[in-house]
């Protein structure tokens, strides 16, 4: 069987481009499109990796609204809050960023129904953003210590005279690992590991009173072991690589490749000792992320697919609008459903979610006078296939009666390959 991680010697073209863009960070436009394909796949893969990002004026838009983000959180508005990510990830010039975030808020699913405190929530944010394509390690170990996650599985209330185990189970059913490769035995003894991180003032501090001192013997480590002992254990395990590169590979691909090829793409993680830049920059160059098998079919979770149609029509909107019908569609930023996160592929469609879809478009189509209040940048001379190009990947003809252009755009958003990228 040939190594689908080698490099991709194939033709990099509009269509080729297009795919990347899509998948690597929120669609594009058909001129952006364009530019990519000129490149050729080497220098795209460098500016999708964000390679000598230009601090211009779309960068300081981009810039302005994070900074958004931490005031509506002081404020205490979620749904601003919400709008304000949006925002972030439609303006960015590096989206590939604001994927990752959001691949990292759903690893380490947590919500604010139970954390209660939205600057908590919005740091976590920020900590995807900055860490999310560094080392995992790193990040593993920052989201272990911070504020949201301690309050969220409890970590805040872990002491030696009673060890909670919330945390110490996710960290390795979760978070590094997956089921069947611990025992119950494990996560209580790591749970002791974990006693003393706690909080002082809305922030992590180590109370070393609080912490069990004692022997301890985590997945065949033994000593006196601590919380950052126990999360260097769990990343020396083998499974940790196919874990993640499964995650990976469901995230990026739409679904989980044969177990050869996650065996691959693992060792490619543990070549580049998990840090993500680097093993993003030969996952998106390899055959595998261009194999034919997983072009299609991927369907857009609802912020991918609000973000990819806001970015590809180039348009500007009301944000909490935005963040409504996120919600409506089946997925709220700062809320996931559970420990597990948000359902993924054909979950997030259904009834109810797929007339929420079509709701959007439906608005989104009615311009400048519709309830989205969207200013389209369009120029007059766009052409109605370079609209159904970015949009659906394929050249569609909308019926005659539509002139306008945001309308054409709407229309070919409420085709079903809308809903896949």
């Amino acid at each position: 069987m040939r190594d689908m991680m080698r490099p991709y010697t194939g033709t990099f073209g509009m269509k080729e481009a297009r795919h990347l863009l899509c998948r690597a960070g929120f669609g594009a436009t058909y001129s952006e499109v364009t530019a990519h394909a000129k490149l050729g796949l080497r220098d795209s893969l460098a500016l999708v990796l964000g390679s000598g990002v230009i601090e211009d004026s779309r960068y300081r838009n981009w810039q302005h609204k994070r900074a958004m983000s931490a005031r509506v959180a002081i404020r205490g508005e979620i749904e601003a809050l919400q709008g304000a990510w949006l925002l972030s990830a439609v303006a960015s010039p590096f989206p590939l960023q604001e994927k990752m975030a959001l691949f990292w808020h759903d690893h380490f699913a947590t919500a604010n129904a139970k954390v209660d405190d939205l600057v908590a929530m919005n740091n976590q944010m920020s900590l995807f953003l900055h860490k999310g394509l560094g080392r995992f390690r790193e990040l593993l170990g920052a989201v272990a210590k911070d504020p949201a996650m301690l309050v969220f599985l409890d970590g805040s209330k872990n002491s030696k005279e009673n060890p909670n185990e919330n945390f110490a189970r996710e960290v390795m059913e979760l978070f590094t690992l997956g089921i069947g490769h611990y025992q119950e035995r494990d996560i209580k003894e790591a749970a002791r590991a974990f006693t003393g991180w706690q909080l002082a003032s809305g922030q992590f501090r180590f109370v070393k009173n609080a912490h069990d001192s004692g022997s301890k013997s985590v997945l065949g480590s033994k000593g006196n072991l601590g919380g950052d002992d126990v999360l260097d254990v769990c990343l020396s395990q083998k499974h940790n690589a196919e874990f993640l590169a499964a995650k990976l590979c469901r995230f990026y691909l739409g679904k989980v490749p044969p177990r050869q090829q996650i065996i691959e793409v693992a060792e490619a993680l543990r070549q580049e000792k998990l840090h993500m830049r680097k093993f993003l920059a030969r996952f998106f160059a390899s055959e595998l992320f261009f194999d034919s098998a997983y072009r299609i079919g991927r369907i857009k979770s609802p912020v991918e697919f609000v973000v990819s149609a806001l970015r590809s029509l180039d348009a500007k909107f009301s944000a909490t609008q935005l963040a409504k019908r996120c919600r409506a569609m089946g997925q709220e930023l700062f809320n996931p459903p559970g420990v597990a996160g948000w359902p993924e592929g054909r979950d997030w469609i259904n009834s109810a979610t797929i007339a929420a879809r079509y709701r959007f478009v439906t608005d989104l189509a009615k311009g400048k006078d519709g309830i989205l209040k969207v200013r389209s940048k369009l120029p007059e001379r766009t052409q109605l296939d370079e609209l159904s190009f970015v949009l659906l990947g394929m050249k569609v003809k909308p019926p005659r009666r539509f002139d306008a252009l945001i309308e054409n755009a709407g229309f070919f958003l409420a085709q079903p390959e809308a809903q896949l990228g």
